[in-house]
């Protein structure tokens, strides 16, 4: 017949009885709950990690859309130069008056027309 009952625990019990036997289970339960206990504290620190690197993304994004948004303004500026400059040079070359060939007529004929 096989044995079903450890022969530790049969010695415990021959001698320190009931009461050792409930100390050995207390303190084994403890020993298993304290190797758990380890296990549940690696996996929350490794939670912790991945928040604390989710944070460092989250303020990486908002300094780049500060960026971003510096980029876009300076991109406007310089979009809204380059077209008034555009304007000026197209205003300029339709009032050209110094050139005989591209002169518009005039109510006032230039110094070159008398």
């Amino acid at each position: 017949m096989p044995e079903l009952i450890p022969v530790g625990l049969i010695e415990i019990l021959q001698i320190f009885g009931l009461p050792g036997l409930i100390v050995f289970m207390w303190w084994y339960d403890k020993k298993e709950t304290r190797v758990i206990l380890d296990k549940y504290k690696d996996d929350m620190t490794q939670i912790k990690r991945m928040y604390e690197n989710n944070v460092s993304l989250v303020n990486d994004y908002l300094e780049l859309t500060k960026d971003y948004k510096q980029i876009a303004k300076d991109l406007h500026d310089v979009i809204i130069m380059n077209t008034q400059a555009w304007q000026r040079a197209a205003d300029d070359i339709n009032r050209n008056q110094y050139c005989p060939l591209n002169r518009i007529k005039k109510q006032a004929p230039g110094p070159e027309d008398k």
